[in-house]
């Protein structure tokens, strides 16, 4: 073979090699490409420390049960967008805290070692047996715990919630009675919630507990919940909802101080439970004067009274007499259903630097009448020269304005300057009439005609307007001094156009726009 073809042999070879590499070359380069883009983009150009800030944002875990695993699933899918984003997630502990039920067992392992050092959250809320009817709760609960192992002292929370189940009729699913929460073997754990489940309690693991909420779980006596506090000199925060007493608490049983409690909630089942279980427990607990309460007076009605100066004597009867005396302002709030066949009140006393807050739920808005009853008292021993009264109405009690006698108690109370209004429609006949004669225009003469602010809040740009002149008209009010607006992020810009209106309003001061965060 002479030159020539030599090297037109070689020339074909070359051509034939660099064709089977262009496949390749342009498989690469279309990898590349999105990875150079994903390079580019201005959110992969921020520090790791902010993208982890956003991801936590948006990946915000709820209170409800069963978030946890949809928790997990969110984290994949933002894994799954780039390598940068993965790598990210993968090396930040932080964001593997949460240890679930339904998670597998490679699930569990990647979860625990991810987490790193770092206290983790348990969510155990189990589905209900399939296979073996002879099995109870304690069975899934005990294999949940082994499968921790070691990483169980590192337990930062507990949310033990098999209730979620409310169709399973077979008391011996709930039961749980030989199940000891772990034992003591708990030095980091700060908060227990519990719905439904009756079991042991180990008092040498709540030494550092600071949160305790419990629903749903029946106790012998007011003893049983006392002996729980006990040993639990750290908690700040204390809920019992909806759970059963089901006898008078014993007469040697000691009380229980709570150095640190800021907040204390009781709303024991009164219908099917002890009647008095809250005035016992209210007996056997003291707090500091700062620690809110509140309380249940749901199907309660001839012992209404005892309970409600029982409410008082222990939020007011703590304070001191300096406090007492210098009570310059008043915060209430009613929030109830679209019917107002149940409706909550809350309130917050001011005295100087001082607060005192409480409330009740499940009563109607005339069973509050005891509670203003007692706390117009303290106004009228008051030595304040300036006071002042807010009223917020929630929900379905926003209706309460057309209602003249529910506020007839609030007649003697400093004069009403601030109204907030959460929730408001336009669904009434008499927000769309605008009509204010007859007894409610008399009785808003007396109240509501010293209001200064009104706020508005979850309200639709295209009623803001309605809402806000209807309620002065109501309140016979002839200016004010300031309007805040707040409304959801999408509803930002319409709302902006409605607030550019009210600004050129003789009778409005100031209008402020926010975003509801």
């Amino acid at each position: 073979m002479d030159s020539t073809q030599e090297t037109s042999t070689e020339l074909r070879f070359d051509f034939s090699a660099r064709a089977r590499e262009q496949p390749k070359t342009a498989t690469v380069q279309s990898i590349n490409q999105p990875r150079h883009s994903n390079d580019a983009a201005m959110i992969n150009r921020l520090p790791a420390e902010l993208l982890l800030f956003i991801f936590e944002s948006i990946l915000g875990r709820g209170d409800y049960q069963g978030q946890a695993l949809s928790y997990y699933r969110r984290l994949h899918s933002l894994s799954s967008v780039c390598a940068c984003w993965f790598s990210i997630i993968e090396r930040s502990p932080q964001l593997w805290t949460t240890v679930a039920w339904g998670l597998t067992k490679e699930g569990f392992r990647k979860v625990l070692e991810r987490s790193s050092s770092r206290l983790i959250d348990i969510e155990f809320d189990p589905a209900p047996p399939q296979a073996r009817q002879d099995q109870t709760l304690q069975d899934p609960f005990k294999d949940f715990l082994d499968t921790l192992g070691p990483a169980i002292e590192r337990l930062r929370t507990l949310k033990l919630a098999p209730r979620r189940f409310f169709f399973i009729n077979d008391p011996a699913w709930w039961n749980m009675e030989n199940v000891e929460l772990f034992d003591g073997n708990c030095p980091n754990l700060r908060d227990i919630q519990v719905v439904g489940a009756d079991c042991k309690w180990s008092q040498a693991a709540f030494k550092g507990l600071e949160s305790l909420q419990l629903t749903l779980v029946t106790f012998y006596s007011i003893r049983s919940i006392v002996d729980i506090l006990r040993e639990s000199p750290q908690l700040k925060r204390l809920e019992i909802r909806d759970c059963e007493v089901q006898d008078n608490v014993p007469s040697d049983t000691e009380p229980v101080s709570l150095p640190n409690l800021q907040s204390l909630c009781i709303e024991l089942e009164n219908e099917y439970g002890l009647i008095a279980a809250t005035e016992q427990l209210l007996e056997h607990i003291s707090a500091p004067p700062q620690c809110s309460l509140y309380i249940s007076l749901a199907y309660i009605d001839e012992e209404l009274e005892f309970l409600i100066n029982a409410f008082c004597d222990w939020l007011f009867g703590r304070q001191a007499e300096a406090v007492l005396e210098d009570v310059d302002g008043f915060k209430l709030g009613y929030t109830a259903s679209t019917d107002i066949l149940s409706c909550s009140a809350d309130f917050e006393l001011l005295s100087g630097s001082a607060s005192i807050k409480g409330g009740t739920t499940g009563s109607m808005p005339k069973d509050t009448e005891y509670v203003l009853e007692y706390i117009r008292g303290l106004f009228q021993q008051s030595t304040a020269t300036e006071t002042f009264t807010t009223l917020r109405l929630s929900g379905g009690a926003v209706e309460l304005l057309n209602d003249s006698q529910v506020f007839t108690p609030l007649k003697e109370f400093p004069s009403i300057t601030r109204l907030e209004l959460v929730g408001p429609q336009r669904s009434s006949r008499d927000l769309q009439s605008g009509d204010v004669s007859g007894s409610s225009a008399v009785q808003a003469v007396s109240l509501f005609s010293t209001i200064k602010t009104i706020i508005l809040r979850q309200v639709l740009p295209d009623d803001i307007m309605a809402i806000l002149l209807d309620s002065m008209s109501k309140c016979q009010v002839e200016y004010l001094d300031l309007v805040e607006i707040h409304v959801e992020g999408e509803d930002f810009d319409k709302a902006g156009a409605v607030v550019e209106a009210l600004r050129t309003n003789p009778v409005i001061g100031k209008v402020d726009l926010y975003v509801t965060l």
